[in-house]
């Protein structure tokens, strides 16, 4: 643990929610513990992307940091997955934003 770095957590609309870190917390779930290091992030961020973010976790149910279990997928699937997904949140968010 001295070398684990501790993850951001912020109050987002009433729910505690990771901000940054979310593979570190699963592999400590993996391993195991039940405590990890964390910090209020009080970063002025673009919110609105993580309540989207928070919101469509929600759809696919995401609840929790165990919910990622059955979603592994390896590294270029992920890369290119995650890159997709992230493109499209920010192209909804700027509609929303101009609507």
């Amino acid at each position: 643990m001295s070398n684990f770095q501790p993850i951001p957590i912020k109050v987002l609309n009433g729910k505690i929610i990771f901000a940054d870190g979310h593979t570190r917390a699963f592999v400590a779930y993996k391993h195991g513990l039940t405590q990890i290091p964390l910090y209020w992030e009080n970063e002025e961020l673009s919110w609105h992307l993580y309540e989207s973010c928070v919101e469509e976790c929600n759809i696919r149910g995401v609840f929790n940091i165990k919910d990622l279990e059955i979603r592994i997928v390896n590294s270029n699937d992920y890369k290119i997955l995650w890159e997709k997904w992230c493109d499209n949140l920010q192209s909804k968010n700027k509609f929303k934003e101009t609507a």
